[in-house]
């Protein structure tokens, strides 16, 4: 009976410490996979900022193509929503902030949240 007890009570000891860290290395494997697909999403769009010419490419176009390069690098069950805070093509200005939520194995709902912003310049030294 005694043993019967302390296996039990192992056992649901052990299924608390799995779902806490199963919870912590959930969200450090969501923010850094979220901070990965900004930073590679920015630098893409800056760089065809820069190629095209000022100007050239509409505001709408860059939007799509940072949105559809932000969501190509999530593979989690993360919600995300991607929030651009200033995207000036004549100044060189590109800032953006994604928010993902996600569901910890708690049934809680989590957030995590990564922002980038990009200067680039317009003229080149020759």
């Amino acid at each position: 009976m005694r043993n019967t007890i302390l296996a039990t009570l192992l056992g649901i000891l052990f299924f608390f410490f799995l779902a806490c860290t199963m919870t912590i290395s959930g969200r450090g494997v969501r923010q850094n996979e979220l901070e990965q697909a900004v930073n590679r999403g920015v630098e893409q769009t800056a760089a065809r900022m820069k190629e095209e010419g000022y100007g050239a490419v509409s505001d709408e176009e860059l939007l799509a193509e940072l949105s559809e390069a932000v969501l190509s690098g999530i593979n989690s069950d993360c919600a995300i929503k991607l929030q651009v805070l200033e995207c000036d093509q004549q100044a060189g200005v590109l800032s953006v902030r994604a928010t993902g939520t996600f569901q910890h194995p708690n049934g809680e709902e989590g957030k995590v949240t990564a922002e980038r912003t990009v200067v680039w310049e317009k003229h080149k030294l020759e």
